[in-house]
């Protein structure tokens, strides 16, 4: 099983390499589309401004391009490497000019403790409904994957809202401070086969932004 993953993970990996994108973000003479995040989609604040074109030279524009294909086709995109890498801030960016309307922002971690909070006796919202919220919106972005328990329960939760956009054709961003080969433990064949079909997996690596913003001691 280990080995079919591999497999599907390079597979995934030479995917996105091919194929260069010819698509422009909206047709000629189309009316200009909005970049602006709607306050309830759950964008953080401190990346609902662009601070980033797409014509910028710079380590992100391939990245970005590619990022950006996948999306476009509805398929599942994994973004993997090192915290600070600017792994969010390409995930929004890329959303912001596919369908910023439409995109929804939770980190793995605020999915799980939302359903859990339907299990109260006050509970304003169900399971149900949280889960229809998330498998509908048009572009889903889940960051710091890697940080949850790794129950059967999260397993079959996770796995259920991958399957439903999947099957609906609507893309999905996952984001995690892991390595490719770490992937395949936290997200299961389940998920890895469904990215395989037209999604990607990218590597988004380089020195930490964070740190470059820090003040020299």
């Amino acid at each position: 099983m280990n080995q079919k993953i591999d497999q599907m993970i390079r597979g995934l990996e030479a995917a996105i390499k091919i194929a260069p994108e010819t698509r422009t973000d909206a047709p000629q003479g189309a009316p200009a589309v909005s970049l602006d995040f709607p306050p309830q989609n759950g964008v953080p604040k401190r990346y609902r401004a662009s601070s980033w074109s797409p014509d910028d030279p710079g380590e992100w524009r391939e990245p970005y391009s590619k990022a950006r294909k996948v999306i476009r086709a509805g398929a599942i995109l994994s973004l993997v490497g090192g915290r600070g890498s600017g792994k969010t801030r390409l995930a929004i960016e890329v959303a912001r000019r596919v369908n910023a309307k439409g995109t929804k922002y939770m980190s793995a971690m605020d999915v799980f403790l939302r359903l859990q909070a339907c299990y109260r006796k006050t509970a304003k919202e169900t399971e149900v409904n949280v889960l229809n919220e998330l498998s509908r919106c048009q572009v889903l972005i889940l960051d710091e994957v890697q940080e949850r328990g790794n129950t059967e329960w999260e397993d079959r939760v996770l796995t259920h809202l991958i399957d439903k956009r999947y099957g609906a054709l609507l893309p999905t961003i996952l984001i995690a401070n892991l390595r490719p080969d770490e992937l395949k433990k936290r997200l299961g064949s389940s998920i890895i086969d469904r990215m395989a079909e037209g999604g990607g997996l990218l590597e988004v690596t380089g020195q930490s932004h964070r740190r470059k913003d820090r003040p020299t001691p």
